[in-house]
């Protein structure tokens, strides 16, 4: 009887919240006039905790349910500045106008290498970076004390004491 009451009690909760939201109805449009596709739409609350959000679709159109303690607006997208808007209860269709942000990016350089080790159907071929690699790493290994034996396995030198 308990749990009953819970849960009769939660769905009344629930159909009164969804009963004091509405629907705000929106376009999201660069200064031109273009709609902005795929922006984020996000309804906070006075001290600017996210209740819901959408994003656009391809001609800038949104459509949120609006929470009643939802109080700001916020619009973003790359590429834009993010906005903010003051909405309130009676506002139902907005007109959202976001303006374009210019970063210029350093310049991009694209370097092609050959793979070190590449492996075909009855060889595995080694280029010649790695060869040189490979013996660069043998010398430090050896600088320190180290010595590799054949089956590439490494182990630390020790040093004999003489007896006097």
């Amino acid at each position: 009887m308990q749990i009953r009451k819970i849960f009769f009690r939660g769905l009344i909760f629930i159909i009164h919240q969804v009963g004091l939201a509405g629907q705000l109805h929106g376009r999201v449009e660069d200064m031109e006039g273009q709609p902005i596709s795929f922006a984020t739409i996000a309804l906070l609350s006075s001290d600017s905790i996210l209740l819901t959000g959408t994003i656009t679709d391809d001609s800038g159109n949104f459509i949120v349910n609006q929470p009643s303690e939802a109080s700001i607006l916020k619009a973003l997208c790359i590429g834009y500045h993010t906005c903010y808007y003051n909405i309130n209860g009676q506002m139902n269709h907005l007109l959202i106008r976001m303006e374009a942000t210019v970063k210029q990016m350093a310049e991009v350089v694209v370097k092609a290498r050959t793979p070190l080790v590449e492996r075909q159907m009855d060889k595995i071929v080694m280029n010649e970076q790695f060869i040189c690699r490979c013996e660069q790493i043998r010398t430090k290994i050896a600088s320190i004390g180290m010595i590799v034996i054949n089956n590439n396995q490494v182990y630390k030198q020790q040093k004999v004491k003489e007896k006097r």
